[in-house]
């Protein structure tokens, strides 16, 4: 996922070692982030406040897809002056 989103998504000029390795760092720790609260998320909405499950997790991917893509523009490949 890093790959095509580095070079075919938001085509990323990136190409020393090291703002490689922090754009890929960035990237995967973003995903981790992510995935923990989607986790907490369903934990809560789904076995605490009882609410239908596949709903919820509908509605939890697309807000995490709406997530994972906001970081990725403005945080991880942002254009660099």
């Amino acid at each position: 996922a890093y790959l095509s989103n580095k070079y075919f998504v938001f085509k990323s000029p990136v190409k020393k070692a090291f703002g490689v390795f922090k754009e890929c760092l960035s990237f995967y720790l973003a995903r981790i982030l992510t995935g923990i609260f989607e986790v907490f998320s369903i934990y809560i909405l789904v076995e605490i406040l009882g609410l239908f499950d596949l709903l919820v997790k509908i509605l939890i991917t697309c807000f995490l897809v709406v997530l994972n893509y906001c970081f990725s523009k403005f945080i991880i490949f942002k254009e660099r002056k």
